[in-house]
């Protein structure tokens, strides 16, 4: 799902993936306390935070608002 979302919008946005468990800072940090958890900054500001699985819709919904 990332890797499409990083490919969706190669040009509009930037899109990563973390393994938390080599970055536990990371995590503490913005309390991820379960995966998926998809992050959506702008500016570097954290805008929006969504866990768990759900429709691709939804995770475009959410980086469209901020484009």
């Amino acid at each position: 799902m990332i890797d499409r979302l990083a490919d969706d919008y190669r040009d509009r946005a930037k899109v990563f993936k973390l393994d938390l468990d080599s970055n536990k800072p990371v995590a503490k940090r913005f309390g991820i306390k379960s995966i998926p958890a998809v992050m959506v900054f702008k500016q570097g500001k954290l805008i929006e935070t969504l866990v768990g699985v759900k429709p691709y819709e939804e995770f475009t919904a959410a980086v469209e608002r901020q484009l």
